[in-house]
């Protein structure tokens, strides 16, 4: 970059006044001319930036440059070169960096990111320029500031590295320039560009230094359409006692040959241990046996940071690739009180369809009201909550009537209490509650999956109302860490010991105690079908108890996770109509069903434990986790290129080179798109369709419960505000979801939307239920 003369427009023009910026930045002094610049009259903000303000003659020639000042100068103000001979403007950029990006700007190579492309603009304001002293002036500083880079360059790495990493760089924006010349017709490659904006040379391992370790065990899911990326495959850790996962679409040595790819790149997960957030075997084991390496939670060069809630400045700098196992402020649905207004709040608006949890009073604010109900309910039972505590720490029940010490206590002390449900329903005389794993992968769209297996948990004390048990933990609190010290806590081996033909059907145990303290779904399932209970009822509401509880809390997420938006590319400017989507989640919901059969939420974990206590839970939990990494789709990258190309799309940004991609591109409105064509949906548009549909074919054991074409409309009412991705998925299903993709119906979609040429979803077996005895 060169030191280019300013000269003055405007009001001021006219009566010849200028003024000139003295940059002083280590210990190199450019003169420039200004108009009208606000620093000229805030000596002590430039000043505060180590720059000088003071008038002085008009510079007529450009001096060497200082990159520190170009860059301070390019973040700061706007650049206007104009011809000696013209008062017209020849080029105008101007930058609005935010703090973040001016550090990693800084930070990184500045002097080697700005020369990249820059001769280019050069060249053409050169070209246009009537003054040819300003053209021998400014081709100079430019010869002497790309020395410099190089200089800078082998610094870092030998020459050969850097020419290997320029030539890859350069190869990704080329072939993105012609992803969409490849798209002429139905069916056909991209070039291997996504518009997502990963290319196979950004998964190129042999074009830096890497060991011959490196990339060992990943495996590469291919896409269900022609030209789309493939993702990472996570198997089934073999210990976990589940069958490994098949798939037709797992991608061979052959095929990835065919599709460009040299070694595999080393990919990497960061995890973050706190009082929260815990290194589970069911998450290292999943992630070590399929080729991914821990690192430490302050490397950028992550895929997956498995930890706590995301801040969204921290969302804001990862790059396409990377995801994180939180959506920003999810804690909404994981604190008992804020949980407890939003539903209260919801069932304000709707009483007869938000009757979902029981009655709920968030204290101390809601004491008076609390009062009352205990007056209008002088037999019933209360259960009293902490409002951030888990594993049934703080848990008591009351009735009605309190000693007035304990009415003074509770009405001084932060906690959620709750109408309790005293007529659950038993199995063989026992308490259970279920633990179901709820999958968000979007909350703009929004996208739920439930897992078709999940805990039974049992507690281990026969179940009574009588005023001398209220006390009794073991008997009302289903908690595995309540109920694992009881002597009656029998684990389930999940049919592993030795003698099988021990193991005998639910219908022929005796009633006196449970099989064993923790069921699997499908043992629950076995257990309704021959108790004669409609299990496929009940489950139908508890997926309707699911999505209302995560549509009231759909609002403060969204509106977090907007404020992390975005949309960083690494050198294609790809149209989107949401942010990257960066973020989902795992969540434990805790359902308790009654006599009638009604499933009534009791809480929401937003950090479920995925603890192999049991043969049992390390089926589940593995294969879970298995499942949803498969689902949420991790493209293979290696790290430094990534790095590279993301600085220089923020460098191309700084200078105004880059195209805008800081907004959503729509091709309709949110009253239009609902009546809209499918052959009339834009890029964006499709590009939402596709990545959602193919996550669908990825899911594993999940199965997608939000959004279903059986459910077009339902919601709709619940929502504060229509989304326009909302929209445009509904408008998908209505069409025919998947169907649309078929060759039959390619005249009714884009002639360049790429052809499916799988069909093949990755599914998983669902594994034969054993009940255990004790």
């Amino acid at each position: 970059p060169t030191a280019l003369p300013l000269r003055q427009h405007g009001p001021a023009a006219a009566t010849g006044t200028e003024m000139q910026l003295q940059w002083r930045r280590k210990g190199s002094d450019v003169s420039f001319m200004a108009a009208d610049h606000p620093w000229a009259a805030q000596p002590q903000r430039a000043r505060s930036l180590g720059l000088a303000v003071k008038p002085g003659p008009a510079a007529v020639e450009p001096l060497p440059p200082c990159g520190s000042m170009v860059s301070s100068m390019l973040e700061s103000i706007q650049i206007v070169k104009c011809n000696a001979a013209s008062s017209k403007p020849l080029l105008c950029k101007n930058s609005n960096m935010t703090a973040g990006n001016r550090q990693r700007s800084a930070s990184n190579g500045r002097h080697s990111r700005k020369r990249i492309g820059h001769e280019e603009g050069r060249a053409e304001q050169l070209k246009d320029s009537e003054d040819g002293r300003n053209s021998m002036a400014v081709q100079q500083p430019v010869e002497r500031t790309k020395r410099s880079c190089r200089a800078a360059f082998a610094k870092q790495r030998s020459q050969k590295d850097v020419s290997v990493v320029d030539r890859t760089l350069t190869s990704h924006a080329h072939a993105s320039g012609r992803s969409r010349q490849a798209a002429e017709g139905p069916g056909q490659d991209f070039g291997n560009v996504a518009l997502c904006g990963w290319s196979v040379l950004l998964a190129s391992s042999h074009c830096m230094k890497v060991t011959q370790e490196a990339g060992q065990g990943i495996r590469l899911l291919g896409s269900i359409f022609a030209g789309r990326p493939p993702v990472l495959f996570f198997d089934y850790e073999p210990a976990c006692g589940a069958s490994p996962r098949a798939s037709s679409r797992v991608l061979g040595d052959e095929q990835l040959k065919a599709k460009g790819f040299g070694n595999m790149p080393r990919m990497y997960f960061s995890l973050e241990e706190t009082r929260d957030s815990h290194a589970y075997n069911a998450t290292l084991n999943t992630l070590a046996y399929n080729g991914l390496e821990r690192v430490d939670t302050g490397l950028t060069k992550f895929a997956l940071l498995w930890g706590i809630h995301p801040t969204p400045e921290r969302l804001r700098s990862f790059h396409p690739f990377q995801r994180t196992n939180h959506f920003p402020a999810s804690f909404h649905l994981g604190r008992k009180d804020l949980l407890g207004r939003l539903l209260s709040k919801m069932r304000r608006k709707w009483p007869q369809e938000y009757d979902i949890t029981p009655m709920g009073f968030v204290l101390p604010n809601d004491m008076q009201a609390w009062q009352t109900a205990r007056e209008q309910n002088p037999g019933a039972l209360w259960i009293w909550k902490p409002v951030s505590l888990a594993c049934g720490k703080g848990i008591r029940l009351f009735r009605s009537t309190l000693p007035a010490d304990t009415d003074r206590k509770l009405s001084q002390k932060p906690g959620v209490v709750q109408r309790y449900v005293d007529r659950p329903m038993l199995i063989n005389g026992f308490k259970f509650d279920l633990r179901l794993y709820v999958v968000v992968t979007s909350y703009n769209p929004l996208r739920v999956y439930l897992s078709s297996e999940g805990l039974v948990r049992i507690a281990t004390e026969k179940y009574s109302t009588a005023p001398e048990t209220l006390g009794h933990r073991t008997m009302h609190l289903t908690n595995y860490s309540v109920n694992k010290h009881a002597d009656a806590y029998t684990q389930n081996m999940d049919g592993r010991q030795a003698d099988r033909e021990q193991c005998v059907d639910s219908a022929e145990l005796p009633a006196r105690e449970p099989p064993a303290s923790k069921w699997s779904l499908s043992q629950f399932s076995n257990y309704c079908e021959t108790s004669g209970i409609d299990y496929e009822v009940i489950m139908h509401q508890i997926k309707d108890l699911i999505i209302k509880t995560l549509i009231a809390a759909e609002t403060p997420v969204t509106t977090m996770y907007q404020q992390g938006a975005n949309f960083t590319c690494t050198g294609v400017a790809s149209p989107q109509v949401v942010p990257n989507q960066t973020c989902f989640e795992i969540y434990g919901f805790d359902v308790l069903i009654d006599t009638d059969l009604k499933p009534w939420l009791l809480e929401v974990n937003v950090f479920p434990s995925f603890s192999s206590s049991s043969p049992l839970d390390k089926r589940i939990k593995t294969t879970l986790i298995a499942d949803v990494l498969t689902m949420v789709g991790f493209f293979p990258f290696n790290h430094e290129l990534v790095e590279r190309m993301t600085q220089e799309e923020h460098v191309r940004r700084l200078q105004g080179r880059n195209p805008k991609t800081t907004s959503v591109s729509r091709s309709h409105t949110v009253q239009s798109v609902s009546s809209a064509a499918l052959g009339d949906l834009g890029e964006a548009e499709w590009r939402l369709i596709q990545d959602s549909y193919e996550e669908h074919m990825r899911r594993g054991k999940l199965e997608r419960i939000y959004p279903r074409q059986a459910l077009l409309g339902h919601y709709d009412r619940f929502f504060t505000a229509l989304r326009y991705a909302n929209l445009v998925l509904a408008r998908w299903l209505q069409a025919g979801e998947d169907r649309c993709f078929l060759p039959e119906a390619r005249k009714d979609v884009p002639h360049w939307l790429p052809q499916q040429v799988s069909f093949d979803a990755v599914l998983s077996e669902p594994v034969s239920a054993v009940l255990v005895t004790a």
